[in-house]
């Protein structure tokens, strides 16, 4: 590191840190907070550091305009403990399908941990990256599970002096500081009044009347206006007061209507003059206990009623192994052998995934074991517990194939991690007969423009016959890309759309034609975009805190901004500076390295990454 790049960052780090290198009980490592009532009145980032760690910086992306059912889906997570970089461990519950959601709710909240628990920042991020609001959880549950009914007392403390409410004022506050849509509002602690129902509703005209447009409520039916906890199933004179206060122009908040719902729920018209509210209410599944039964998925599809699919991680075995975990989750999204349960994918409706430029995955889970880099080199993950890595802020789309099994298809596509080109793994087709066979990866709704170009890597060893890719187009029309054999290493095939200009994308598909079983086709990365960004100059990089803890070296490692960097990678390198092992991937301009036991690291690498994949200069700062 140069001497004058050295002096400021050991100045930087006296000024926020006046024990530089020290023994601490307290590790860097950044943890998604949780907090009780009691905490939020005086509520402020901790450091720097902290904002930097648990703040979003991406925006929701736009999706097209869409009509039709909405889908929401609730991740239920531990509450306390909750790495920000994500785990050291492969043996955690990922959600991958954001094509079928259209809300993200991250379900956790406990008496011991705390009830007001907003979503860790890679869900953030992943969720704004496929155009999915995001929210967190004011978690006030019922008495026999630990609430308090002070809780609920504390938080409608009212201002009477000046007629604001100021936990309502902190929550928005955390979410525009996070960087998050909104809560979802859990009332069910046992005890209210009338009084307190009226006060209920006051409190949450008042947060959607203050908060930005871009942030809301969600509210869940269990409180009535009597103050008593009685989940209604419908929308009725009992709890439409706090559907109105949510909404105090309409649309503008949801309600989950709760599990006890029927079909006579579905019929009821509610106020004929306000027929809008259908399309704001979810009707609630849990599918933790409902799990492959699919007659009131069905209901709602027929009647054309939003989901709200709560415990949708409910198949995650921490007992199995992560290829087993993965196995069941594939099942439950994407359907069984021999279609007796179709997979939600069925049974909701999806987004096309394809619909604005640079489109790029390197068809990325966000866990694995090893890190593929360089053209498939794969990389040894720095972690301490041996047993593989989870950042779900590295997520790229995976294939779009709902269905795929119940269908009959006779190509099967799935993620492995025993091949690569960059990131987690790769994806695998394997055709089950000799037979011809085609398969949709991606769907799309995206109007070309003449001036993109379409680049897949990947390889197979069939020298005979080559699969296609199949750019499917609006009345009928296709243009197909030729793979020729590619056995030795990853090969990267391209095509310019100039001549597709104003043609609208509707999918992007593999053929493959009769003869090429039992070959097997392998994909790592696929791309559409524009043209390049260019990064020339490398991040200016140094150390901003360091510490020992529990016998093991954390150091923060910070670097300058580059403004056309999506995200960035981090590696310790070798002494000729290539990448040796690789550390993480964020989009934030700093990252805490705990180093295992033992494991000596001399030089650090920070590596830029475009939108659309591109890579710049690695910054690099010797240890």
């Amino acid at each position: 590191m140069k001497t004058r790049q050295r002096i400021a960052s050991i100045w930087v780090c006296l000024l926020l840190n006046p024990f530089f290198i020290k023994a601490s009980e307290i590790s860097l490592m950044p943890v998604s907070p949780a907090w009780q009532i009691d905490d939020l009145a005086e509520w402020l980032p901790l450091t720097p550091y902290w904002l930097n760690d648990n703040r979003s910086f991406v925006p929701l992306k736009k999706r097209p305009l869409r009509f039709g059912r909405q889908t929401m889906i609730f991740h239920s997570q531990t509450t306390s403990g909750q790495l920000a970089q994500g785990v050291p461990y492969a043996q955690f519950s990922v959600f991958t399908n954001w094509q079928l959601a259209d809300i993200f709710v991250y379900w956790a909240g406990s008496k011991q941990e705390g009830i007001v628990v907003p979503p860790p920042v890679y869900w953030i991020e992943q969720g704004h990256k496929n155009g999915v609001p995001v929210y967190g959880v004011v978690n006030l549950q019922p008495l026999k599970y630990g609430g308090e009914y002070s809780n609920l007392q504390k938080l409608l403390i009212k201002n009477e002096d000046n007629g604001t409410f100021p936990l309502a004022d902190r929550l928005i506050a955390i979410a525009e500081t996070l960087g998050f849509d909104g809560w979802f509002i859990n009332q069910e602690t046992e005890g209210g009044s009338s009084e307190y129902a009226l006060r209920m509703a006051e409190f949450l005209r008042y947060f959607m009347e203050r908060s930005p447009k871009h942030i809301s409520l969600i509210w869940y039916d269990a409180m009535t206006k009597n103050g008593k906890i009685n989940h209604q199933g419908v929308l009725n004179t009992l709890n439409h007061l706090f559907f109105w206060a949510i909404n105090p122009s309409p649309g503008t908040g949801r309600m989950m209507i709760d599990y006890r719902w029927n079909e006579h729920s579905l019929l009821c018209d509610h106020h004929e003059s306000y027929q809008w509210e259908d399309s704001y209410l979810f009707y609630g599944i849990d599918a933790h206990w409902e799990k492959y039964i699919t007659p009131r998925f069905k209901s709602l599809a027929s009647r054309h009623r939003n989901l709200a699919l709560f415990a949708s991680n409910w198949h995650f075995n921490n007992d199995a192994l992560p290829s087993q975990n993965y196995e069941t989750a594939q099942n439950y999204w994407r359907g069984t052998d021999g279609g007796d349960w179709p997979g939600v994918c069925s049974l909701v409706d999806s987004k096309p995934m394809i619909h604005s430029m640079p489109f790029s995955t390197d068809f990325n889970r966000g866990q694995g074991g090893s890190f593929y880099y360089h053209r498939g080199q794969p990389l040894e993950v720095l972690t301490a517990s041996g047993y593989g890595w989870t950042q779900p802020q590295q997520q790229t789309p995976l294939p779009d194939t709902c269905g795929q099994k119940n269908r009959n298809a006779r190509l099967d596509v799935k993620s492995v991690d025993i091949t690569g080109f960059q990131g987690s793994g790769a994806i695998r087709l394997t055709p089950a007969s000799s037979s011809e066979s085609r398969i949709d990866l991606f769907s799309a709704s995206y109007r070309l423009q003449g001036d993109e170009e379409i680049f897949l890597t990947y390889k197979h060893s069939n020298d005979g016959v080559y699969p296609i890719i199949e750019l499917q187009l609006s009345y009928g029309l296709s243009k197909e890309l030729y793979l020729p054999t590619c056995d030795k290493n990853w090969c990267t095939a391209s095509l310019g759309l100039g001549e597709l200009l104003g043609q609208m994308l509707q999918s992007v598909a593999v053929k493959i034609p009769a003869g090429f079983a039992p070959s097997v086709l392998d994909i790592g990365q696929l791309k559409l975009f524009k043209e390049a960004t260019l990064m020339a100059e490398p991040p200016g990089v140094w150390i901003s805190e360091q510490q020992t803890y529990n016998n093991r070296q954390q150091i923060r490692v910070s670097w300058k901004e580059n403004s056309n960097a999506d995200h960035y990678l981090l590696f310790t390198l070798d002494h000729n500076a290539q990448p040796e092992k690789f550390i993480g991937q964020t989009h934030h301009t700093s990252w805490v390295i705990d180093i295992p036991e033992n494991i000596s690291i001399n030089r650090i690498g920070v590596l830029p990454v475009s939108i659309e994949g591109s890579q710049g200069i690695m910054g690099i700062i010797d240890i």
